[in-house]
């Protein structure tokens, strides 16, 4: 539509006026500079971590899988919560919620929740060995851009933790919060305790059972 290249497009129209120097679509394949790996725990090799490098996996398209840093992150959210990314009819359209998720209500690309009063835009992103998270405040200017290249077990404590540090506990960071203690209950009294503290699950609580996953995959390897 625009005449040239995606990645091309994305390097004039975005990442250049934003001072975005390191973001672009590179090839994990190649010995890219200041490029981090991502890792796994290996399955079938306890304690030993695995490149996550899928010939497979295509290189950034519109969907996602652009490299990136923090500090580029933060400058496109700083952008989102100016309102200087687009004009305010066309943010408006971008980040209103309009179909509802299990992390809030989905929009054009742009994902909105309000914890605690607070509306908060963004988007989240991950692929095994690789996570990430955008998160911006639009009414204080508050932003939390974070990367990881392994396994999300701090990813998502971390996001948990910033949510309720700004605005309070939803439904999602309490259901973390139990299941890592319950995870915790168990490690540390068995089954039996673990079964004590299910059975007086609070109102409205559910377990995860992808988190459970990850504790358990976490303690075989270690």
């Amino acid at each position: 539509i625009a005449g040239e290249a995606f990645f091309l497009h994305l390097q004039r129209t975005i990442f250049a006026p934003l001072g975005m120097r390191d973001t672009g679509a590179l090839r994990a394949d190649l010995d890219e500079p200041r490029m981090a790996r991502g890792y796994v725990r290996a399955r079938d090799r306890p304690g030993r971590w695995q490149d996550n490098f899928d010939p497979r996996t295509p290189v950034g398209t519109g969907f996602g899988g652009l490299y990136s840093t923090a500090a580029d992150l933060d400058r496109f959210g700083a952008a989102m919560a100016d309102g200087s990314l687009l004009p305010a009819a066309l943010m408006a359209a971008w980040t209103i919620g309009r179909n509802p998720y299990h992390r809030g209500v989905y929009g054009l690309g742009c994902s909105e929740v309000t914890i605690g009063g607070d509306r908060i835009i963004g988007h989240s992103g991950g692929h095994p060995g690789w996570a990430g998270e955008l998160m911006v405040w639009p009414a204080s200017g508050w932003r939390l851009s974070l990367l990881t290249n392994c396994e999300p077990d701090a990813y998502f404590a971390i996001v948990s933790f910033a949510k309720q540090l700004f605005s309070g506990a939803d439904s999602i960071s309490r259901n973390h919060d139990f299941t890592r203690r319950l995870a915790a209950t168990f490690l540390a009294g068995g089954a039996g305790a673990a079964r004590q503290l299910l059975a007086a699950v609070p109102p409205g609580v559910r377990p995860s059972e992808g988190l459970m996953d990850m504790v358990a995959l976490r303690e075989i390897h270690r």
